[in-house]
């Protein structure tokens, strides 16, 4: 391999580049100084330097921090950056400070002079200008007129949100007062205690019935297994009877006996009238039972005149004195259940005496029966023997009737009862769904009291607050500073040309180099190759 194929075959290093810049240096050199020269000619005029005064005034601004919470619907104040930055701005503002430093200046043209940044709790206006005596008296100005036109600002709107939390406080203390009246009368007219009371007694009267009902009911059992064992023996006696009066039949002196009986009946009639005579059992009885009636009624009148009473004497009271129950009340109110109470016991005492006159009326018939069957006895001591029989029977007869009576009694008192029980219910149902009703309006009632004292607490603190805002709302716009001297502003100068122009001649003539270097050895390459 020749010398011209190894040297195109290797690779080109860094002292080849070297090299080459070596060779070109001046031609490099050149074409800089001149892009740099050619920068330097058309470079740009220097910026005129700038002049700035400025002025700080204090605007406080409304609490706003009771506008959040539970208070959303609280009118927001307009005392904002965007608020006061626009004021300051306003075209008639600046035409006014126009007119009055007699400028030459368009309404236009000051947007680019004047410059408003919001502080806390104010704002700083500022004025940039060319001129170097405009922007003191410019600024001191523009800030006179801004607090002579804007300084009731906040003072009115600090009046305005008094008097909205003033009428929000006195909203929510009518709600409060109306809502208390109608507690205090709805307690005065729906007598919970009373209610609690008579569900109490209710209560009780239900159960005591309850149980009169199971003990009557267990006496009509009683009763029909008494019916049942009557039953038995009547049906023996009734066969016994019949095989003596079989036996009587074939007698030849059933003649005498009949006329003995005959006999012995008149006998027994006319010493039952003597008796009647001397002992007139129902008179007696009806005599006693007048006196008891009599007796019943005072009482029952009694009862019902000392409940008519208390209930007058419980309506001339509140059941509640100050928050608290009135003992008076609940005095009254215990005395007036103990007397219903009475009442609903007298009642079944009536019911107990009745029932009790009833077995009376009973034993009275019996002893006149037993008187009868004495009498009879006698007529038995004459008559045959085989009578006993019929006698056993019709007193056997007689006592199933009685248990029957009793037991129709019981059935009476049993529905009584049973009447007495689902009417008691029915009440105490109707109270308790009346007891509930008027807790849970009354808990309501409570409920909105309360929310509304809630209200109330808070809007007297933010009327409070809002009146020493109001108060204190008069100097809240005022000039702290003035601008007495101006300061110069140095400006960021855009990058110097010449040095861009050096800078692009450097790499221009660089790669300029490198590119003619590399066509040189091209073409000696190919020349080279050529020859061969």
């Amino acid at each position: 391999m020749s010398e011209i194929e190894r040297e195109i075959e290797r690779e080109i290093e860094l002292y080849d580049y070297i090299e080459v810049l070596l060779k070109y240096k001046w031609f490099i050199l050149a074409v800089t100084v001149v892009c740099g020269g050619f920068g330097w000619t058309f470079r740009p005029a220097p910026p005129p330097t700038l002049y700035e005064a400025d002025v700080v005034l204090m605007i406080k601004h409304l609490p706003t921090s009771q506008t959040s919470g539970d208070y959303t619907d609280i009118p927001s104040v307009s005392q904002t950056s965007g608020f006061f930055q626009a004021l300051a701005l306003a075209d008639d503002l600046k035409q006014a400070l126009i007119d009055s430093l007699n400028l030459r200046i368009p309404l236009s043209g000051m947007d680019g002079l004047l410059q408003v940044q919001v502080l806390d709790p104010g704002i700083r206006l500022a004025v940039r200008s060319n001129d170097p005596t405009l922007p003191i008296p410019l600024v001191n100005t523009w800030a006179a007129l801004f607090v002579a036109r804007n300084g009731d600002l906040t003072l009115e709107e600090a009046g305005s949100y008094y008097d909205w939390v003033e009428d929000q406080y006195d909203i929510a203390l009518a709600k409060l007062d109306c809502t208390e009246a109608e507690l205090r009368r709805f307690r005065t007219q729906s007598a919970i205690g009373f209610l609690v009371i008579q569900r109490a007694a209710l209560d009780t009267a239900v159960i005591a019935q309850n149980r009169r009902q199971i003990n009557t009911r267990s006496q009509i059992e009683q009763l029909d297994l008494e019916l049942q064992g009557m039953g038995l023996i009547l049906s023996s006696l009734d066969s016994q009877l019949f095989r003596r009066l079989a036996q009587m039949d074939a007698q030849p002196t059933i003649n005498k006996v009949l006329l003995a009986q005959a006999y012995i009946d008149s006998q027994i009639m006319i010493s039952l009238q003597q008796y009647d005579a001397k002992h007139d059992v129902a008179a007696i009885m009806n005599q006693k039972r007048a006196i008891i009636n009599q007796k019943r009624g005072d009482e029952g009148t009694r009862i019902v005149t000392g409940i008519s009473n208390l209930e007058q004497e419980l309506s001339n009271h509140e059941p509640v004195l100050g928050g608290v129950l009135n003992p008076t009340y609940v005095a009254l109110s215990d005395q007036l259940s103990e007397a219903r109470l009475q009442y609903s016991e007298f009642k079944l005492k009536l019911v107990e005496e009745e029932k009790s006159s009833q077995e009376q009326d009973a034993e009275g018939n019996t002893r006149i029966s037993a008187d009868a069957l004495t009498i009879l006895q006698r007529r038995k001591l004459i008559i045959d023997q085989h009578l006993l029989s019929a006698e056993k029977y019709s007193q056997s007869i007689v006592v199933m009737d009685s248990i029957t009576v009793q037991e129709e009694i019981l059935k009476r008192q049993m529905e009584y009862h049973h009447r007495q029980f689902l009417s008691l219910s029915d009440s105490l149902d109707a109270i308790k769904g009346e007891l509930a009703n008027r807790t849970q309006y009354e808990q309501r009632l409570v409920r909105d009291r309360d929310n509304y004292n809630n209200t109330i607490a808070r809007f007297s603190k933010l009327l409070e607050e809002a009146r020493i805002v109001w108060e204190k709302s008069a100097g809240d716009m005022r000039v702290l500073t003035q601008a007495l001297e101006v300061r110069p502003i140095l400006q960021d100068r855009e990058p110097h040309r010449a040095t861009i122009a050096i800078g692009a001649g450097l790499l221009l003539s660089t790669f300029g180099s490198l590119l003619i270097e590399y066509v040189r050895q091209a073409r000696r390459r190919r020349a080279a190759a050529a020859d061969l």
